[in-house]
């Protein structure tokens, strides 16, 4: 029988660099190499300073920025594997540019030396590949310095503000989300970081303009204040209290007035809930006085984020008015003045919340009042919690260690409920650690 041989796919690496064909014209002559490496490698930094300029600083297409990136490290391989040939011609024997490159065969006389010395035989391969390797590397190496490392620069902030430079308001959108997150906080003040989002505020699109806004009061752009304040008088509902939260967030005291005006004339409730939060946030106490008359407010959102701001701007005038209105509320009514007097609580009111404390029998819950930001974190303006908690909670801040027997005796209680035990506990810790 004949033994039957199976062939099979060989995987073969074409070693010679001749079969491959490439840029053989360069290499006719040794002068031919070194213009063509000096052309190829002045060509590819040329191409690479402009493609870095081009695509962080003008362009607003990401698709564009894509294809010069990829023409960029096209001209990469060219210009390593040119600078490769020059290497080979220059440094390996037996006429290698000719035989290797040109593919042209060399005749050596028998009786000379050449025709038996095997390194002038050889094509170098591998070395040529290695080199073209190594050229690869300290070509990128070369461009990132000399462009400041662009693909990184792009990478991180270059992309964004593409995106932001493009007409397409939903890429204006994702832009700014992702600008506004705290990642980017060191390049924030940047001129043309800064530039980019505070120009958005203009853009007609009134979603644009809002994501301008969150981005403008995360960064704390005060470049923008003058805009902010010819926005308070225009657009919707909606824009105008995201204006007034975000004049607040500057933390700019000249805010105050602003603010303060606007809340003294006719604003519908999400506009009045706005320049409250815009005049906590700045934290100045002189805008108490604009925020103190929404205490009597008919909307229930007015008035639990009054009497929060109230509190934490420690506006105690109206400590005397809003015990008046604690004291004849009932129910949920009682949550709003509550938040006011914990920020504002007083020695004197110690004993008569220890009385309630006792003497409550129904004792009702306050509902969550939460403000989600647009990063959605959340800040809450009245917590969910019994009536009696937040009457020990008005205790601690007004007396703190002088009650600390008190808070054991509730915490050892076990006819209390859990919640309130659990409370006294914390309350507690927390005077122990202070």
């Amino acid at each position: 029988m004949k033994r039957v041989e199976k062939k099979g796919f060989k995987l073969k690496l074409v070693t010679n660099v001749a079969e491959l064909g490439l840029l053989q014209p360069l290499a006719k002559t040794r002068g031919h190499l070194i213009v063509s490496a000096v052309v190829a490698t002045g060509l590819y930094f040329a191409l690479c300073l402009f493609v870095a300029h081009y695509v962080n600083h003008i362009s607003s297409s990401v698709g564009l920025n894509l294809a010069l990136i990829t023409i960029s490290m096209l001209a990469l391989l060219v210009a390593a594997y040119v600078q490769a040939m020059l290497f080979g011609d220059l440094f390996f024997p037996g006429r290698w540019r000719e035989r290797v490159l040109l593919g042209t065969k060399s005749r050596f006389d028998a009786q000379s030396p050449d025709a038996v010395d095997p390194t002038l035989h050889r094509d170098f391969n591998l070395h040529f590949l290695a080199i073209v390797a190594v050229l690869v590397g300290g070509n990128y190496f070369a461009m990132s310095t000399v462009t400041d490392d662009f693909l990184d620069e792009y990478h991180e902030m270059g992309f964004h503000l593409t995106r932001l430079r493009s007409d397409v308001d939903s890429e204006k959108i994702r832009a700014l989300k992702e600008l506004s997150k705290t990642i980017y906080a060191e390049r924030w003040h940047e001129k043309r970081v800064s530039k980019a989002v505070t120009s958005e505020l203009n853009n007609p699109a009134e979603e644009v303009q809002l994501w301008a806004l969150y981005a403008t009061r995360q960064a704390g752009y005060v470049i923008a204040y003058g805009r902010l304040k010819e926005m308070l008088e225009g657009g919707s509902v909606k824009k105008r209290a995201e204006t007034a939260l975000t004049l607040g967030s500057l933390s700019d005291k000249r805010a105050t007035a602003h603010l303060a005006l606007f809340l003294s004339q006719d604003r519908e409730p999400e506009e009045i809930v706005g320049a409250i939060r815009g005049l906590n946030v700045l934290g100045d106490p002189a805008g108490a006085k604009a925020i103190a008359p929404f205490i009597d407010s008919e909307d229930a959102l007015v008035v639990s984020h009054a009497y929060w701001a109230l509190g934490q701007l420690k506006h105690t005038p109206i400590y005397d008015k809003v015990m008046t209105i604690f004291e004849e509320a009932v129910g949920e009514a009682r949550c709003g003045p509550l938040v006011y007097l914990l920020y504002n609580a007083r020695t004197e009111g110690i004993q008569d919340f220890k009385d309630l404390f006792t003497t409550t029998v129904k004792d009702e819950v306050c509902p969550y009042v939460i403000w989600e930001k647009y990063n959605e974190d959340k800040v809450y303006v009245i917590y969910k919690e019994s009536h009696r908690a937040k009457y020990m909670k008005y205790i601690a801040n007004a007396a703190g260690q002088k009650e600390r027997d008190w808070f054991i005796f509730i915490a050892a209680d076990k006819e209390r409920p859990y919640e309130l035990r659990l409370l006294a506990s914390d309350i507690i810790r927390e005077i122990d650690r202070r």
